[in-house]
């Protein structure tokens, strides 16, 4: 199905309050069912998100009231309008719900619209396009793994902010400061697991300052890590056994780095790693090598290249023999030094 665009214009924001909305904006792309941009011209917006605080004085009649999104403080308030923060933050889930029950406006006055002649049914028959022209084909997650969604699709997007974010969904909270590359979070890793579901439950992300971040992390005392260790854990539950988009069993693939092996399940992946590491070889040949199934192999392929640990090449490089029985002993002992 085509998708449209719908914009809107936001009242009563400042600038810092409309840099905030237009991030979260972005981070609900992939929930919205039609593309929406925020525009500063009110004669090409169709719908108009206004504070709550001036609402009276700011709303201009001529608006119709079906153009018209309010946004509210208060929770009991939030099933029909969009729930913010004290600075205007909308929450993600909040302004998924509302903007995924506009419809395209109507034109204020249908009998102003210049008039076209109805074509001959048989002429429409003859120019319409047919149906299946505009229907895009679903993508194959079955097989497939695509990083742009849920937890991880916020994590890779945190990544590069121009400031901290806060993660939050029912008892999870996140707050991640790309300067640093760090996370901040009490919950061990091995609790995001059902964030990496298929359906995982609704996030909220939004931006906040450095001092924010620095007061919320130091109150609670909360323990910090690498946030690439985060994103290599949330990426190898989320694959599931699928391969990434965008890469090939027929890619040939080597390991620059190792992973970090006291991250949770890491620590399987020693064997692979070292061959990986010191091989180039298509990926779909790998398996054989290495007598594991290819599925364990993408979860470890994908996390570590959403990481830069995986380099691409064009030749094929054999090195070394699989680990023998006295090698597998040495991987048995790094393996235990990890626990």
């Amino acid at each position: 199905m085509s998708v449209s665009e719908l914009t809107i214009k936001l009242v009563g924001f400042n600038e810092a309050q409309r840099s905030n909305f237009e991030s979260i904006l972005n981070l609900a792309e992939s929930k919205l069912q039609q593309q929406w941009k925020i525009v500063s011209n009110e004669g090409q917006a169709d719908f108009f998100i206004f504070t709550e605080e001036p609402l009276q004085a700011t709303i201009d009649s001529s608006i119709p009231l079906e153009r018209r999104l309010l946004c509210t403080q208060d929770p009991n308030n939030a099933e029909q309008r969009i729930f913010v923060n004290t600075r205007m933050i909308p929450s993600l889930h909040s302004l998924v719900a509302v903007l995924n029950r506009q419809k395209q406006p109507q034109p204020a006055d249908p009998a102003s619209a210049p008039t076209k002649e109805e074509p001959h049914a048989d002429a429409q028959a003859a120019t319409a396009p047919p149906i299946t022209d505009t229907i895009a084909e679903a993508p194959d997650t079955s097989t497939v793994f695509y990083p742009e969604q849920g937890l991880l699709k916020a994590l890779l997007e945190a990544r590069s902010a121009a400031q901290p974010l806060a993660i939050t969904a029912n008892a999870l909270k996140l707050w991640i400061d790309p300067v640093a590359n760090v996370y901040y979070s009490s919950e061990a890793l091995e609790n995001l697991a059902p964030y990496c579901l298929a359906n995982p439950p609704s996030l909220s992300a939004y931006p906040v300052t450095p001092a924010d971040l620095q007061r919320t992390v130091s109150n609670a005392d909360m323990p910090t890590g690498p946030l690439k260790d985060l994103i290599w854990y949330v990426a190898y539950k989320s694959s599931q056994g699928r391969l990434l988009q965008g890469s090939s069993p027929e890619d040939i693939v080597n390991l620059l780095q190792w992973p970090n092996f006291k991250l949770p399940e890491c620590g399987n992946y020693v064997r692979l790693a070292a061959f990986m590491h010191s091989n180039a070889l298509a990926l779909g040949e790998i398996a054989a090598s290495v007598k594991m199934p290819a599925t364990d192999i993408y979860n470890f392929y994908n996390a570590c290249f959403l990481i830069g640990l995986i380099e691409k090449g064009l030749t094929i490089q054999l090195h070394k023999k699989i680990p023998n029985t006295e090698r597998e002993s040495l991987l048995n002992k790094i393996r235990n030094r990890l626990k």
